[in-house]
């Protein structure tokens, strides 16, 4: 087993553990003679509950895993098919699977959290989701989640395009003798991309510009319909609540009554047993 991997076991350690773990792990190295992956060791960083759950889920349950990423390599596809002008379709279609994926990981944590006897928060719930998010458009994020050495929450900075130029050169630009597309190689960089794209038609930059925008409003509108779906169940628990403390106070009111008819019964009981004697 090398260094690493003894890294790699670190972070399954429980973060309460990581510190002291991470320190004799290091001190084991320098006597070993390593002290250059001593001092590398000793700079890791320890896990936030969040990120260690998510790094457990990966390590317990990697076809949880393996869903998100499958997802992610759809979503990218689908982003870039719709920036091409292919149409959002499919990111639509994906918009449903997207949320569920989510839910699905972060029910997989609360099994992981069970099995360690951890306590989950809402505000951690809140952060393995948006790590999740990230992961799903932000291929950084996957690496650090499928290596399994997360140590804080990420979140998707908004709706994220895979890298692509600022917008595509149009079909009319494509080829034509004399332009700079015609003389375009693999191996031009996104910069030179870049300039090819502002010199396309202003005609062609709106339309480009429009599809975007008509895409953009249709993942504004799947957003916007998640929030109300959750400002509903929201609403429900709130109800629920309210109704539990109603029954809660009407409970405790039959049970005072009920002490207080005892009370007065054992009372009645013990003057008729005076009389009786």
């Amino acid at each position: 087993m090398t260094w690493d991997d003894d890294a790699d076991a670190l972070y399954a350690v429980p973060p309460e553990e990581f510190v002291a773990a991470r320190d004799a792990l290091a001190r084991r190295l320098r006597a070993a003679g390593d002290a250059e992956a001593a001092a590398t060791v000793r700079a890791l960083r320890k896990p936030a509950v969040a990120a260690w759950l998510l790094n457990e889920v990966a390590r317990d349950e990697p076809e949880t895993l393996q869903r998100a990423l499958d997802l992610a390599d759809r979503l990218a596809a689908a982003q870039a098919h719709a920036l091409s002008g292919g149409g959002g379709s499919a990111l639509r279609t994906l918009a449903a699977e997207r949320r569920a994926v989510v839910s699905d990981v972060v029910t997989a944590v609360g099994r992981v959290a069970l099995r360690h006897a951890k306590d989950v928060s809402d505000a951690q719930r809140e952060a393995i989701a948006g790590t999740v998010e990230a992961a799903l458009a932000d291929p950084a994020v996957a690496a650090a989640w499928t290596s399994r050495r997360l140590t804080q929450p990420e979140r998707a900075a908004g709706f994220m395009f895979p890298a692509a130029d600022p917008l595509p050169v149009p079909p009319s630009l494509r080829g034509k003798p004399g332009t700079s597309v015609a003389k375009a190689s693999p191996q031009r960089t996104a910069p030179t991309r870049r300039r090819v794209a502002r010199v396309a038609d202003p005609p062609d930059r709106l339309r480009v510009a429009e599809q975007r925008a008509a895409e953009l409003r249709r993942v504004a509108e799947d957003a916007r319909e998640h929030v109300e779906r959750l400002e509903a169940e929201l609403g429900t628990v709130e109800a629920a609540v309210r109704a539990a403390r109603l029954a809660l106070r009407s409970a405790r009111s039959a049970a005072a009554k009920a002490e207080l008819f005892a009370a007065t019964a054992e009372q009645a009981a013990w003057e008729a047993a005076d009389r009786s004697r």
